[in-house]
């Protein structure tokens, strides 16, 4: 049986390393402030392909969160916001095989991708104009 032990630490100190983030990163927290960003769990570390050996492939998913300025006007605010999340979705989906979270010796990483290709408007916050962002990726490793 597989740890998950230690994973979610792991993947929020490698999402860390997205330029855009200057290093802050909350886990399964965002308020309504323009800048916020996180990871949230997921429910899922699924095996989806055990081996006699006793290991087993499996996918660690996760989503990250984003919050946004939002506009109900025709400028460039949602655009800008849109645009913050591709590059997010962008640098996750380029990321495997160099930079790669810590999942301990007994595993091995071997694909990490986002799970659609954009992020998803998730919630409008009108009265604070602010936007909640997020998409879904998932870790692949054997262990």
């Amino acid at each position: 049986m597989a740890s998950i032990t230690g994973k979610t630490d792991a993947v929020v100190a490698w999402a860390k390393g997205w330029p855009e983030l200057d290093g802050y990163l909350k886990l399964n927290a965002v308020s309504t402030e323009a800048g916020e960003h996180a990871i949230n769990t997921v429910y899922n570390d699924a095996s989806i392909v055990e081996y006699v050996d006793g290991t087993a492939k499996r996918e660690y998913t996760f989503a990250l969160v984003m919050i946004a300025d939002w506009s109900d006007g025709f400028d460039s605010v949602n655009a800008e916001a849109s645009r913050l999340g591709e590059s997010w979705v962008d640098w996750v989906a380029s990321q495997y095989p160099d930079n790669v979270p810590d999942f301990g010796d007994k595993a091995s990483i071997s694909k990490i991708e986002p799970l659609y290709n954009m992020p998803s408007l998730a919630m409008v916050y009108q009265e604070d104009s602010l936007a909640k962002y997020m998409f879904q990726a998932k870790i692949t490793y054997t262990e």
